[in-house]
């Protein structure tokens, strides 16, 4: 199955192609949008979407939003005993919509198109090997 992620900087969404019309997939939670926000539990597991966005007021050192705007740099975002890239922050969010996909649509989801704002740091300088973060699902050049 073929969909499209809008990865965003606050929320982020899933669209399937069906029936001649694009249509919107809800999340776990029956949300068509996603918070683009992860977080530590008290158990040391991580948290992706909603329930991370709950998490930021009450536990700031161990959640992290609006890191996309940090791909392509050097800076860690430290989430309790996590420390993690933006790159890395977002394949979580990536893998949280993918699985959410998965489950609505009842089918494996084998090919993405990512939409993403352009940032020319994050398009220029992300180094090749930290590109991999990105394989989070197979992606489909436009």
């Amino acid at each position: 199955m073929f969909v499209g992620i809008d990865l965003g900087t606050t929320h982020s969404l899933v669209a399937v192609w069906h029936d001649g019309k694009a249509r919107l997939v809800p999340n776990a939670l029956g949300q068509v949008l996603t918070p683009s926000v992860v977080s530590v539990d008290k158990d040391g597991s991580l948290l992706v979407g909603e329930p991370a966005r709950e998490r930021l007021q009450s536990h700031p050192q161990q959640s992290a939003a609006v890191f996309k705007r940090d791909m392509g740099t050097a800076r860690v975002f430290r989430l309790g005993a996590h420390a993690m890239r933006a790159e890395e922050l977002s394949a979580l969010v990536l893998r949280s919509l993918k699985a959410d996909a998965e489950a609505e649509l009842g089918a494996v989801i084998t090919d993405v198109v990512i939409t993403v704002r352009p940032i020319s740091r994050m398009c220029s300088a992300m180094p090749p090997g930290r590109r991999g973060c990105w394989r989070a699902l197979p992606i489909s050049p436009c």
